[in-house]
């Protein structure tokens, strides 16, 4: 994309989202690794929203740019421009609207959660 003219067409728009989506759920995954973290969030919505964002926002987010860059290619017609980009719209929204308030419930209401439930981790100092 560097020293190009930019042309932001579904694909393209897909392609950039799949990248943004993937390191979200990448980030996430890291923050998982940490025993400290890992100890928290284990079997909450925190883990729910990282699968999603990893395996749809990886695979179908790529899977959906893939398709409309080789749609013409295939079917010999070419696809609605004004409807692709809508559906990413839909599409992006409604998948971040979705799963990342998974993230923040997590940390708003994981502590009481875990200090009721496992009495193992609370601190007597």
């Amino acid at each position: 994309m560097y020293g190009g003219s930019i042309d932001l067409k579904p694909p393209l728009l897909f392609a950039i989202s799949f990248i943004f989506l993937f390191m979200i759920g990448g980030f996430s995954g890291l923050m998982q690794g940490a025993l400290s973290v890992n100890i928290q969030v284990h079997d909450t919505s925190f883990v729910v929203a990282h699968f999603h964002y990893i395996i749809f926002g990886g695979m179908g987010f790529a899977f959906f740019g893939g398709l409309l860059y080789w749609f013409p290619k295939m079917f010999g017609k070419m696809y609605s421009l004004r409807l692709a980009n809508i559906s990413w719209g839909f599409l992006f929204a409604g998948f971040n609207l979705l799963y990342f308030p998974l993230f923040i419930i997590v940390f708003r209401a994981c502590q009481e959660g875990i200090l009721t439930t496992c009495p193992n981790f609370i601190l007597d100092i």
